[in-house]
């Protein structure tokens, strides 16, 4: 089954509001080419993506693009928290650094992003933190975002999102971080 990019169906990425138009056109192009991950991120990643308020799911999203120094992930998800005004440029500097720069819930968010990618279950304290419900849900946020920063490794950011001075990529966003703390 090929995917077509200029074809949306009723619920698939390419309907996501966040996107303001600006269509993840690389992705678009692996789904073609990979049916099966094709019809995961363009089905079941809406699921995953609505299971999680905006700033939850850019703060995990984010998390897991810098654990995996996925340029394109990362990109795409500085332009949708900016755009949906989920996560200040702050935090978006923060998030690349990792849990212990943040506290009380975003902190166990962060956590739960750290524990999914090592592949190590999440401690107690954060499920408490959390509920059960919130952990599972991002724990497959995470393992998709993971999935696609594996499958678009390499890939440069769409060509249509402008960076955004000091956190172009995780590693500059850490740059910023040291840069604003020293």
């Amino acid at each position: 089954m090929t995917i077509s990019v200029n074809q949306p169906r009723a619920g698939d990425a390419r309907n996501r509001k966040e996107w303001k138009g600006k269509l993840p056109r690389h992705l678009l192009r692996m789904a073609d080419r990979h049916p099966l991950f094709g019809d995961v991120i363009l089905t079941k990643g809406p699921i995953v993506m609505d299971s999680l308020d905006h700033h939850t799911r850019e703060l995990a999203a984010l998390a897991a693009a810098a654990g995996s120094e996925s340029h394109y992930v990362w990109s795409g998800h500085v332009y949708v928290a900016l755009g949906l005004e989920a996560l200040s440029y702050d935090e978006i500097v923060r998030a690349a650094m990792g849990p212990t720069y943040f506290r009380g819930r975003d902190a166990a968010v962060l956590w739960v992003v750290a524990h999914t990618l090592a592949r190590r279950p999440v401690d107690a304290a954060t499920r408490h933190e959390l509920g059960d419900s919130v952990v599972k849900r991002i724990v497959r946020a995470v393992m998709f975002y993971d999935a696609v920063a594996y499958f678009m490794r390499g890939a440069a950011p769409e060509p249509d999102l402008v960076p955004v001075a000091g956190i172009e990529t995780p590693a500059r966003a850490r740059g910023t971080y040291a840069d604003q703390v020293s």
